[in-house]
């Protein structure tokens, strides 16, 4: 939404032990179908929650991990489609 509405998107990522901010993805949403757009923008959120330190609420001892990726109109959890 607030791509649309003019403003940046600035999620969170961890990088050298530090949560640091990433960089606008507005431009990646607004152009998801070019290149590898969508594999950065799961990407970006991947990082982000894991950044934020967010939780899983049916198993709360874990933290949001997870290996995803994207191929074609597929989106692979841990190695499982959706």
């Amino acid at each position: 939404m607030k791509c649309s509405l003019g403003e940046q998107l600035i999620l969170k990522k961890i990088l050298g032990g530090k949560t640091i901010d990433q960089s606008d993805l507005c431009p990646a949403i607004d152009n998801i179908n070019s290149g590898n757009n969508s594999y950065a923008v799961l990407s970006a959120f991947d990082y982000h929650f894991k950044a934020i330190g967010y939780k899983n609420i049916y198993q709360p001892q874990y933290n949001a991990i997870g290996t995803c990726s994207v191929s074609g109109k597929t989106v692979y959890h841990n190695y499982e489609y959706y």
